[in-house]
């Protein structure tokens, strides 16, 4: 199997690593038990060779990769990464990312999804379908779906009144243990790990929506690590892997040019193509299985292959002094 793998950066990506799946959990999914976790980091390292963030990206500017190289990204800032993930790394030698979003952490924003998790779980589903449905709902849509593409205040509105109305004083503040503490995050640095910037509130804004926001998020928790951890995160962790260009991000404030924008791709990372859009790609782990990774990670060692050479072909065109025509759509 390791032959079969290109050699290149291979970021994993989880979310929650945990034995407990909470009715805030439930209906996102992914979380990832202790044990199957293990497995996986057993698999990768007998794949080649486990390498910490920082010394993956230090190899990746220098071009020096000439095997598999395996890392674990987490996102969305769950405690069970800290509890769980963290020791079964360590045994290892090795540290990962976690990605958080501000207002998750310091408690002043339960994460929307977890909401609309914690109502299907109950039957107040039910009522929100039901006001969604003023907004262009239909039954025929999942709820998540529609809400990410319809996504903005009104329908905010609509989950957090709901929310509200729904769950108690007391259930709404435990319900924030699933999330990682300032102190835990800080104590996750000193050892070494990567803590990465995914906005403060997680909200599915792009082009379609209103980009700005999705800067002034970015902007909010970038202000909250530095109070944490005294320096800025490098990583900019894109919620739902939307796409936005360097450019956009440096125009919004100084400096802003230096950092990497992360998505998910199902890519593996190499020199060429990091140098040209400072962008990582990480490849979406099976959580919930410990017998599909070798067939995930072939699966994007076949599809990075496919883009660098087509990439190739279309380099040596250009070189060739070849008109390269789009395809018409």
């Amino acid at each position: 199997m390791t032959s079969d793998l290109v050699p290149g950066w291979y970021i994993m990506l989880y979310h929650d690593v945990s034995w407990e799946e909470s009715p805030f959990i439930r209906y996102i999914g992914g979380t990832c038990p202790p044990d199957v976790f293990r497995d996986h980091v057993q698999a990768c390292e007998g794949l080649g060779e486990l390498v910490s963030i920082r010394d993956g990206m230090e190899k990746l500017k220098r071009g020096d990769i000439a095997s598999p190289l395996f890392s674990f990204w987490f996102d969305d800032g769950f405690v069970g990464v800290r509890k769980y993930a963290a020791p079964i790394l360590a045994e290892r030698g090795s540290t990962g990312a976690t990605s958080i979003c501000s207002r998750f952490t310091n408690r002043s924003e339960m994460f929307w999804r977890c909401k609309l998790s914690y109502l299907q779980s109950s039957d107040a589903g039910r009522h929100l379908r039901a006001r969604l449905r003023k907004y262009g709902y239909s039954r025929s849509e999942l709820v998540r779906e529609f809400v990410i593409d319809r996504f903005g205040g009104e329908v905010l509105s609509v989950i957090n009144t709901l929310y509200d109305e729904t769950t108690s004083r007391s259930v709404q503040e435990d319900a924030f243990r699933i999330f990682d503490t300032p102190d835990g995050l800080i104590e996750l640095h000193k050892r070494g790990w990567v803590i990465a910037n995914h906005s403060a509130a997680h909200y599915p804004i792009s082009e379609k929506h209103v980009h700005d926001m999705l800067m002034d998020q970015f902007e909010e928790c970038e202000r909250f690590i530095q109070s944490l951890i005294g320096t800025e995160s490098n990583y900019w962790v894109t919620p739902f892997a939307q796409n936005i260009e360097p450019s956009a991000i440096s125009a919004s404030q100084k400096h802003r040019d230096e950092k990497n924008i992360v998505l998910v791709g199902n890519r593996v990372n190499v020199c060429t193509s990091f140098e040209s859009t400072r962008t990582l790609y990480r490849i979406d782990a099976p959580a919930n299985d410990r017998n599909q990774l070798a067939q995930v990670l072939f699966a994007a060692s076949q599809q990075s292959q496919l883009i660098w050479g087509h990439r190739r072909r279309h380099r040596s065109r250009r070189q060739a002094g070849i008109a390269v025509t789009p395809k018409a759509a």
